[in-house]
């Protein structure tokens, strides 16, 4: 009996000891952890996708999606051409305040962002190529 007793008690003694290095491993595991890298942008913004995204979506989306759309935005009209060239992106701060602009005009809910970007762009002196998408956000000028 008192050996068994012993036997017991070394079982959850061992037990006891498993737990206590499970425990451990587990928090130094866990303080070692980064934080989780960004997600991805998805192409949606206010659940529908960016090729049509419109005033009504902009004015639903949070800032952080209006940001990603204007980043997106830049990148694709940005991009090279078939015919070797690139395409003429506005900074990130005169998309925003160009769709703020437009889509706050009556009526205009169902404007296209991507129509909106293009001719705005087109008929700018602004600069060439693209914008990554994973660039940080354009800081205002003070």
């Amino acid at each position: 009996m008192i050996v068994r007793v012993r036997a017991l008690g070394l079982r959850a003694a061992l037990a006891g000891g498993a737990v206590a290095v499970a425990v451990a491993v587990a928090l130094a595991l866990g303080a070692t952890r980064t934080a989780p890298a960004p997600r991805a942008y998805d192409g949606m913004l206010a659940g529908v996708p960016l090729q049509r995204a419109n005033c009504a979506g902009w004015h639903a989306a949070s800032a952080a999606q209006r940001g990603q759309a204007v980043r997106a935005l830049s990148a694709t009209i940005g991009g090279a051409s078939t015919t070797g060239g690139v395409g003429t992106t506005l900074p990130d701060r005169d998309v925003s305040a160009l769709f703020d602009r437009v889509c706050g005009t009556p009526g205009t809910s169902s404007f296209v962002l991507y129509l909106i970007y293009a001719r705005a762009a087109a008929f700018s002196k602004q600069g060439h190529g693209p914008t990554p998408i994973t660039a940080p956000p354009a800081q205002p000028s003070v």
